[in-house]
């Protein structure tokens, strides 16, 4: 610590590491190297064949008989699959799929299993036949079984069908609980308790799967601070995210943002509360970055890039929200040099007026 080289007072190394981890820049550069929060929690074992399934699409196929998809549907308990050629993949589509190929046969399943998104592109391998996990009971030994018995009645044909595919179910349930036990077990090991947080906090979001307005990859934040809202189970929590980003994520994206600032520390992204004014929260203005004119519905809409009191991220908001801002008229004020007849901004002319 160069800190220690120059200067020295009690509980120095405590200090300048409360000092760091209460940092706003460094939370939103840094990377975090600690192990993966949430522990695996598979899924309960099924108490009798598709009781429960998973879905995927295989999709953008040759056409054949009018369709370019495949929905696939696998039993968790037995592995049995359902294919179903398909044109389109749409919710409405896929709903009348399920009623004609599932439920009609099996009935309504107790939980459906994906990853809600709109297509998928892997299929689960059967397991009973794949490789060397053999099943006990193959369906075409058990008829030749019944075949080279003597007669026997319906009755007692039935009885022993129903008995043999008993002690299938039962041998796939202790096979499918023992696999997901080593999964657990294995996973485990490279990962931590989630943390147990509440309404309101503060946490550190790993921006690594969200798209941001950052002009480079490389120069973009790894980390944005957010508060939580909710909690959804053990595993996932709900933040106050803006539109069009979906606000649910796993513990594991996140890590809580430490609140014990030094007495004499500032940070850019304090994120103080909104003031209520006639009903409504508002916000404070510190100053306006950027415009664009944005598509909307079937016209288009002025846009501005605000800069917020106390929050670091900045965010596109329509010209009619920003009317009585004091920070709007020092924005055309900064920039009237640079605008058209009709109004708009020459970017152009401004982009290059900043460089220089």
């Amino acid at each position: 610590m160069l800190v220690s080289y120059e200067y020295f007072w009690p509980n120095i190394s405590q200090d300048i590491r409360r000092f760091v981890q209460n940092c706003d820049i460094c939370g939103r550069t840094k990377s975090w190297r600690d192990q993966r929060k949430g522990l695996l929690k598979p899924l309960p074992v099924p108490d009798h064949p598709w009781q429960e399934v998973s879905m995927d699409f295989i999709t953008d196929l040759p056409e054949s008989e009018g369709c370019t998809n495949i929905m696939v549907i696998t039993d968790r308990l037995t592995k049995g699959v359902i294919l179903e050629g398909m044109s389109e993949i749409d919710s409405e589509s896929v709903a009348w799929a399920l009623v004609r190929v599932l439920i009609s046969k099996h009935g309504i399943p107790k939980a459906i299993t994906s990853d809600r998104g709109s297509q998928f592109t892997r299929v689960s391998p059967f397991y009973l036949s794949h490789g060397y996990n053999l099943s006990p009971f193959s369906p075409t030994e058990e008829v030749e079984q019944l075949a080279e018995e003597p007669a026997k009645s319906p009755i007692q044909k039935g009885e022993a069908i129903v008995r043999k595919v008993k002690e299938a179910l039962d041998w796939a349930q202790a096979s499918m609980a023992y696999s997901q036990q080593n999964a657990e077990n294995q996973a485990n090991k490279h990962r931590s308790l989630a943390t147990n947080y509440q309404v309101g906090d503060k946490v550190w979001l790993s921006l690594k799967n969200i798209c941001t307005d950052r002009p480079s990859k490389k120069l973009d934040w790894k980390n944005a601070k957010y508060e939580v809202i909710g909690l959804v189970g053990s595993h996932a929590v709900r933040l106050n995210t803006p539109p069009g980003i979906y606000p649910v994520f796993h513990v594991d994206l996140l890590r809580l943002a430490s609140s014990d600032l030094l007495p004499s520390q500032k940070n850019d992204d304090t994120q103080p509360p909104g003031i209520i004014v006639n009903g409504e929260k508002e916000y404070m203005v510190e100053k306006i970055l950027d415009e664009r004119p944005r598509r909307y519905g079937r016209g288009h809409r002025l846009e501005y890039l605000v800069k917020w009191s106390g929050y670091a991220r900045p965010t596109w908001e329509a010209a009619t929200a920003l009317e009585e801002a004091q920070a709007l008229d020092e924005w055309l004020d900064r920039t009237k040099q640079y605008r058209l007849q009709d109004g708009s901004l020459n970017r152009d002319a401004y982009i290059k007026a900043k460089a220089t």
